[in-house]
């Protein structure tokens, strides 16, 4: 019935246009319920419609952690494990909660979600893994919507034997581009002589085949933090810079081709430090640091928003 409404919903509607879509984080589990959900055009950032959260959460963080087709996936952060899930259609007021998984809770966990386009389907993918050590291979479910269930998938790629500890960098919800998700893992493994050595991997999943790949990084010297976004539905990274506050802009032209990493340009974030990602038309989203304003004879904290064009460097508050 869900997925028959998406579909409904997409022959109906003209998806063009981009949106910016904003859900508030409330520190009180108890008001959450009664947030607004905020949908803007990522052109002039003015309010097109806003939805009020059908739903609550029994405990952690809420956290709006991806979207695919109009369709939002909203997570409960509970420290560092992720427990209930739900898919939400705001413009056809529907939303499903996912049903628990055969895995237990008490790991660390990302997620992703992408369509399957093959099969008309929605898939929600969570990776979970252990801090034991040596650090064994995460391990992976994949939720289909069409079969309201979750299944067990082999990570089917060769997995360091040394590993000592592993990080996802999410800062950004899992790119979905050319009918794949991706994420950023970074890893530390012992080498020969027991010295540690710190390495990168794209790790892609095929939504339609329910595979897994490593994707080759673009060669440059080393940066303070990466993390992987899309740009214009392409692939694309984003490096800071370890000694100056800058971050380059890589764009992979063509998918799954190490030869056609392309080095976008490079641009001076300043206190730019929380970047929120790229809107349709490859204008860069920051939040500057908080900034204290005097109200009142009072002080309170108040961030602003720019977009950057990372071509010419002009700014837009």
């Amino acid at each position: 019935m869900f997925i028959n409404s998406i579909s409904t919903h997409l022959l109906c509607y003209n998806h063009d246009d981009g949106y910016v879509i904003h859900m508030p984080r409330s520190t009180s589990l108890h008001r959450f319920h009664s947030q607004i959900c905020t949908v803007a055009s990522d052109r002039t950032f003015e309010t097109i419609s806003e939805f009020r959260i059908p739903f609550n959460f029994q405990s952690g963080y809420p956290e709006l952690v991806g979207s695919c087709n109009g369709i939002l996936r909203v997570a409960d952060h509970r420290k560092f494990a992720i427990m209930d899930v739900y898919l939400w259609n705001p413009s056809i007021r529907k939303f499903k909660r996912l049903p628990d998984t055969c895995l237990t809770q008490l790991r660390t966990v990302r997620l992703g979600f992408g369509y399957d386009s093959q099969n008309n389907d929605y898939k929600v993918v969570r990776i979970s893994w252990t801090c034991a050590k040596p650090m064994p291979p995460p391990e992976v479910e994949v939720y289909s919507l069409s079969s309201d269930s979750w299944k067990r998938v082999e990570l089917g790629i060769s997995w360091r034997p040394n590993v000592l500890a592993h990080n996802f960098n999410c800062t950004l919800a899992s790119p979905f581009v050319s009918g794949h998700l991706h994420w950023m893992i970074e890893i530390i493994e012992t080498g020969s002589e027991q010295e540690e050595r710190f390495t990168s991997m794209i790790l892609s999943f095929d939504v339609n085949s329910e595979k897994f790949k490593e994707l080759p990084l673009p060669d440059e010297g080393g940066c303070f933090t990466k993390c992987l976004t899309s740009f214009k539905e392409k692939l694309a990274l984003i490096k800071f810079g370890s000694r100056v506050l800058l971050c380059s802009i890589w764009v992979m032209r063509e998918y799954g081709v190490f030869d056609s990493w392309n080095k976008l340009g490079v641009v001076p974030v300043g206190s730019y430090l929380n970047f929120i990602g790229f809107t349709k038309y490859g204008l860069l989203l920051v939040r500057k640091w908080s900034q204290l304003v005097s109200t009142n004879s009072e002080s309170e904290s108040k961030d602003k928003t720019f977009l950057i064009d990372p071509e010419t460097l002009h700014e837009k508050e």
